[in-house]
């Protein structure tokens, strides 16, 4: 037994070497034989396009070598006492091993210090349940709650998935599409309808190719089925010019305003009765340029106001609902930026009274650097603040005054990373890193570090229930619900 032991450790140390000391080699000649490649973002590009064939036959490689030192061992290793000098070596050696990944790890899965005094008050989280797609491991995103909260929706892998909160419920639905578009995703009617991007009814290329001018399409969401595809607003013009890439109902349901093509982009008025396009909104106000084009949009709580979210500087333009005319504006990063450093707003979100409106920036913030400007490890380096230093902003609508400001944390918002709680009392939001943070506009102090997702790809999404008591955001492993505990 104990040759045996110490035969699997050989194994696993001459493992654990191949698996280090192989890469180590190949960067080291890499250096030689193709001068200034760790210079810029080579090494970058190489890992996601060779990456993950590399790393399997690393895998395989290292694995084999283990077999190999487990059989030689077998064969040839002595077998002495536990007090011999050769197994004290082997141990010793085993136990350096693991202390030196431990302190590695270490700072990976560290909480890494906060910049300054915390806000207290806030609630906290705990997690009531993780729901996944059955036989899917590659996550969820664009998460959607129904008004009803009897509902959550996400897509996952190659369709739909949909679950009550409890998770004693779950459907999921295929569907069938030409790209990859995942813009858009919002329940209607309670949980009984869902407004997707562009899906085919059927799995054929014809039903697929008929998709290239729809903006979005309309589904039951018990059963899956097709009921509507809607039109984009540049018919012949294809996906770019006709695809949602953002969306937002106004409270009572009437109306789903929707922004069409991000090739030339188009604000369209739909209603839910009938699904007839009824009006454009007129987010440019006859000028021109890019920096111009609407990036998300949001109906106040009251369902009175839209305001459109765009380009650069971070402009709001509020809009009466139903007449669809302009009621006014706000810059809310108006400071002069360096050139390549311009701010766009990233997010914004209506207070429930909708007296305030809150921004979150493209960029900017504080990130943990190395000493030549790469951004390391949170944890890491050092804390230094990048342009703007506060990223999320909170003003009043009536006059455009700023209310209060936050940095202390990476900036970087996702357009669907901010939600206010539902009595107003703080907001909720996940910062670049995939910190979820909660932080009250009305107090002094940093905002507070309640969950941790992660840096993962596709965008994902963050969302409170309709009376606050749950948090849902989307996680590598599927959607985690959470219990928001008050403050005692």
């Amino acid at each position: 037994m104990r040759h045996t032991v110490l035969c699997l450790i050989v194994a696993f140390l001459a493992a654990v070497a191949c698996f280090v000391l192989l890469p180590m080699i190949g960067l080291l000649l890499l250096r030689i034989f193709t001068p200034g490649v760790f210079d810029d973002d080579s090494l970058v590009w190489i890992s996601i396009f060779v990456g993950p064939p590399l790393l399997a036959l690393l895998v395989g490689f290292s694995f084999l070598t283990g077999l190999v030192a487990f059989l030689i061992s077998m064969a040839r290793l002595p077998d002495r006492g536990w007090r011999s000098a050769q197994t004290s070596a082997i141990l010793l050696t085993f136990a350096a091993t693991i202390a030196t990944a431990g302190a590695i790890a270490w700072p990976y899965y560290a909480e890494p210090p906060e910049a300054g005094p915390l806000q207290t008050g806030l609630p906290s989280l705990h997690l009531a349940r993780t729901l996944k797609a059955a036989g899917n491991r590659s996550g969820t995103w664009r998460l959607s709650w129904s008004a009803d909260s009897e509902r959550l929706a996400a897509y996952s892998g190659a369709g739909i998935v949909t679950w009550s909160p409890d998770g004693k419920y779950q459907r999921e639905i295929p569907v069938y599409r030409n790209s990859v578009t995942t813009d858009v995703l919002r329940y209607l009617s309670g949980h009984s309808l869902l407004i997707t991007s562009p899906v085919a009814e059927v799995n054929s290329a014809e039903a697929r190719d008929n998709l290239s001018d729809v903006a979005f399409s309309v589904l039951d969401a018990e059963t899956g089925k097709v009921l509507r595809n809607i039109p984009g607003p540049h018919l012949g013009g294809g996906g770019p010019k006709n695809n949602a890439t953002d969306l937002a109902v106004s409270p009572d349901e009437r109306f789903v305003v929707v922004i069409c093509g991000p090739a030339e982009p188009q604000i369209n008025v739909y209603s839910t009765d009938g699904w007839k396009q009824v009006a454009t909104v007129d987010f440019r106000g006859g000028e021109k340029g890019g920096a111009l084009d609407p990036r998300g949009l949001v109906f106040s709580l009251d369902g009175k106001t839209l305001a459109v979210m765009q380009g650069l500087n971070g402009r709001i333009k509020f809009f009466e609902a139903g007449s669809w005319v302009s009621a006014g504006s706000l810059l809310t990063y108006p400071e002069p930026s360096l050139p390549m450093q311009e701010v766009g707003a990233a997010t914004l979100a209506y207070s429930p009274d909708g007296t305030m409106i809150a921004v979150g920036a493209s960029r900017g913030g504080s990130w943990w650097t190395y000493p030549n400007g790469r951004v390391a490890w949170p944890g890491s380096g050092v804390f230094k603040a990048t342009f703007p230093s506060d990223p999320l902003r909170v003003f009043r609508v009536s006059d455009g005054r700023l209310v209060a400001s936050l940095g202390e944390f990476s900036g970087g918002l996702l357009r669907h990373g901010l939600v206010w709680s539902p009595n107003g009392n703080y907001l909720a939001f996940q910062d670049a890193v995939g910190v979820i943070r909660f932080w009250n506009p009305f107090q002094p102090n940093l905002s507070v570090a309640v969950a941790r997702k992660g840096m993962i790809l596709p965008p994902d999404e963050m969302l409170l229930s309709k009376d606050g008591s749950q948090l849902a955001a989307d996680f590598t492993d599927g959607v985690k619900v959470f219990d928001v505990v008050l403050p005692r």
